[in-house]
């Protein structure tokens, strides 16, 4: 892992952070018996706006949001865990299992595209894990999510409604 990533993430975040309410959103699927994190954010979110606990479940997908306080963790702690293979959760750990070589890949980006189309500078950490924990056809889980509760008309639509930006596809 890139330690100047995450050194260079609280460098350029420290002078506001106080300001923010430090959010995780995620979405994790069961592969081989065991819950993998797809893809998640720790988002800084503005104090006063409301940042309510959400969670949807269904034939194990599962999707989260939820203030890093509700986990008693800082940013730090949290981004400590991501890089030893684990999401905290409010309902326990989810794996986050390193590239196929070993370790997690991280780049800091200040200017994310998911901002620039809002009008906004949005920083970014992105830290990678193993890029085979994403399904390799998402067909399947698209018809599951039509009948779920709510319906998502797909993973996609279910990534941006927690937050999670477009869904990307690692060719293999």
């Amino acid at each position: 892992m890139n330690v100047d990533a995450v050194d260079a993430f609280f460098k350029a975040t420290e002078s506001f952070a106080d300001a923010m309410v430090p959010t995780v959103a995620y979405v994790s699927w069961t592969r081989q018996g065991r819950q993998i994190v797809v893809k998640a954010r720790l988002r800084l979110t503005l104090q006063g706006l409301d940042v309510a606990y959400r969670r949807f479940e269904w034939n194990g997908v599962i999707a989260e949001t939820f203030p890093l306080a509700q986990i008693e963790k800082s940013q730090r702690e949290f981004i400590e865990d991501i890089l030893k293979g684990n999401l905290n959760s409010p309902n326990g750990l989810i794996e986050f299992p390193p590239q196929h070589g070993g370790g997690h890949a991280g780049q800091f980006v200040e200017l994310h595209p998911d901002g620039l189309e809002q009008q906004s500078r949005t920083l970014v950490l992105q830290i990678r894990g193993d890029d085979q924990n994403s399904p390799l056809n998402f067909m399947p889980l698209d018809w599951d999510l039509k009948a779920a509760d709510p319906p998502y008309d797909s993973l996609g639509e279910l990534f941006q409604d927690f937050g999670l930006g477009l869904l990307i596809v690692v060719e293999k």
